[in-house]
């Protein structure tokens, strides 16, 4: 009779839900996270590649450097000597004025190349320290 007047019926109900659809959703969603965690590992392994290669670069330029100073070095030696004989021989008046320029052009030149042979080391030198994460100084 209460029920009758304030028409409320009391009722059960019961659901049940089957995650078909949404299993291949996490299964898809797993695979991309794999995928993505492969991506970065061979992200990461690229990065280190080329940082080993400029490294190696490096190394190499210092090489190359040392080498080059080196000859320049001693050419800068040899045009000095062959300047100083020059000016003897044009100060007794044995070499004539072009002959003598000449030579001082050349001993100007292989102090130019000397110098920077000089600075082209030092860089080579300071980029090789800056991989080898040394403190720079100058």
């Amino acid at each position: 009779d209460y029920q009758m007047k304030n028409r409320v019926t009391p009722s059960l109900g019961l659901a049940l839900s089957i995650p078909i659809y949404q299993n291949r959703q996490i299964k898809t969603n797993v695979t991309k996270a794999q995928i993505e965690v492969k991506n970065a590992e061979l992200s990461a392994q690229y990065a280190r590649s080329l940082l080993r290669k400029e490294i190696e670069q490096a190394y190499v330029d210092v090489v190359t450097a040392e080498e080059s100073f080196a000859a320049s070095k001693e050419e800068y030696e040899a045009t000095l000597e062959a300047y100083h004989v020059a000016e003897e021989k044009y100060t007794e008046g044995l070499l004539s004025s072009i002959d003598f320029l000449i030579q001082k052009t050349k001993f100007i030149t292989s102090e130019s190349n000397l110098l920077q042979a000089k600075y082209s080391l030092i860089f080579s030198q300071k980029t090789l320290e800056y991989y080898s994460e040394s403190k720079l100084s100058l």
